[in-house]
């Protein structure tokens, strides 16, 4: 190409465009505006969506159904106020009853409706996968006293409410309460049904045992056929059990009772109807947690060689066991042989001390005569003197 053509049409290029003469703003065509009511409108009107009348009314409890039913089914429930599943859309922030049982059991016994809540921002969000605060039905327990399933009943097909307990005896009816006899406890074990688990603690009739002065076989007859309530003191100290763990001295003429602690021993049960000092003496000493005294004047008992922490000076506390030839209030002791003339039997103050110290026994000792610095010694044991 030459210089001159290639010159020649640059100059062409940057001429100035030709001017447009203006036009009178009068004749200028303008838009006329659609009749809204006409078909056209309505095309145009439907030609994009609008948002705010596509969004669905509020139900009645002000919460929205943003979902068709047929093609985003409830997860959980039948009756309308299930879950929706959290890939179904909704307005943003809105709520809607929820259920997470059928329409039978919401507010029946522990179900509850909840409430399920459309999370998101902008114009579309989706449900979340929770129903806050809604219960569902449950397999019914039996420890809380709750219909779980609910089904209006509670804690049925249970057989006893967890934890709970009964009386239970399995020796004859008419022995029970009747001497040494006593019902025992049942308590309701979970399990489904829930049961009552073994008697615990129940003693029934069994055979006379004369050491004792009790009525083993729950007749109303203490110690009989024996003749003698308990070892003479006359053959010496006996120890009734070398695994007890408390000992007793007992006397109506109260006095001055030394008892030396030889071996260890945890209790010291004592009853007297004459004031009474007792002195704890010897190598085991430390070994006596609890001093328990009874009887008519057992608040001016004096005990000595312990810490009076651990002294209890009970007064005339009803007796444990109803014996008719005995006292209702340990008061005396005074014979384990006969009659025991206005004070307990023999059998109420064992009676009273098994279950004041809730321990077996090792040995105890009764008399009537006043205790004159008599030694006890634990490894030796005591007897029956009167």
């Amino acid at each position: 190409m030459s210089s001159l053509f290639a010159v020649a049409l640059w100059s062409a290029a940057c001429a100035s465009p030709p001017m447009l003469a203006p036009r009178d703003a009068q004749t200028v065509d303008q838009p006329t505006p659609r009749d809204a009511t006409s078909a056209d409108a309505a095309q145009d009107a439907t030609a994009l969506p609008d948002v705010a009348t596509d969004r669905p009314a509020p139900t009645d409890s002000g919460s929205v159904d943003v979902v068709d039913a047929a093609n985003c089914p409830m997860i959980v429930g039948d009756d309308g106020t299930g879950l929706f599943p959290s890939t179904c859309n909704c307005i943003p922030n809105t709520t809607r009853a929820c259920s997470l049982g059928p329409r039978s059991v919401a507010g029946v016994g522990a179900c509850r409706r909840g409430v399920q809540r459309c999370i998101g921002s902008g114009e579309v969000g989706r449900w979340s996968d929770t129903c806050e605060g809604g219960v569902a039905p449950t397999t019914e327990r039996c420890d809380n006293m709750s219909d779980d399933d609910c089904d209006g009943m509670t804690d049925e097909d249970c057989g006893c409410m967890v934890g709970s307990t009964t009386s239970c005896y399995s020796g004859p009816a008419a022995t029970m309460g009747m001497g040494a006899c006593r019902a025992g406890t049942r308590t309701c074990m979970a399990g489904m049904p829930a049961m009552y688990g073994a008697c615990v603690g129940e003693v029934v009739p069994r055979t006379e045992v004369c050491s004792n002065g009790a009525d083993d076989d729950c007749d109303g007859m203490i110690d009989e056929g024996c003749t003698s309530m308990g070892p003479s003191c006359a053959m010496g100290p006996m120890v009734e059990s070398a695994t007890g763990r408390y000992i007793v001295v007992a006397n109506y003429d109260g006095g001055r009772a030394v008892i030396d602690v030889d071996r260890a021993v945890e209790f010291v049960g004592v009853i007297a109807y004459e004031p009474v000092e007792v002195v704890i003496t010897g190598a085991f000493a430390s070994s006596v947690r609890r001093v328990h005294v009874v009887g008519f004047n057992s608040m001016t008992a004096v005990v000595s060689g312990v810490a009076a922490a651990i002294v209890e000076r009970a007064g005339m506390p009803m007796a444990t066991l109803t014996d008719p030839a005995g006292y209702p209030r340990m008061v005396c002791a005074s014979t384990c042989r006969g009659m025991p003339g206005g004070c307990n039997t023999l059998a109420q103050v064992l009676d009273y001390f098994d279950r004041t110290f809730a321990a077996p026994r090792m040995w105890w000792h009764l008399q009537y005569n006043t205790f004159t610095g008599v030694m006890f010694t634990v490894s030796r044991g005591g007897c029956c003197g009167s």
